[in-house]
């Protein structure tokens, strides 16, 4: 079973936002908020890792950093987009 993703027209979300969206807003903030959180993935990946070595530190620190970076993204990216479409 599959399932299509939902598209947003950009015509339609400046509709709702009376034209004030703005797209490079909400990337800037996820990417402020990836670099933060990625830092900290990586130092929890790093701890995770310890047990493996320097080797285990530095594979663990690599995919903290990764996976704390998209996660950041997407809650930095989401949180702005919720204040703009809600008038903030």
């Amino acid at each position: 079973m599959t399932h299509a993703l939902a598209t947003i027209d950009t015509f339609d979300l400046d509709l709702v936002t009376g034209g004030k969206f703005d797209w490079n807003r909400m990337v800037d903030n996820g990417n402020r908020y990836a670099a933060a959180v990625g830092t900290a993935g990586a130092t929890v990946g790093g701890l995770a890792g310890i047990p493996g070595g320097p080797a285990g530190m530095a594979t663990g620190a690599g995919i903290g950093f990764a996976a704390g970076g998209a996660i950041g993204w997407a809650g930095g990216a989401g949180y702005d987009a919720y204040q703009q479409l809600h008038g903030r």
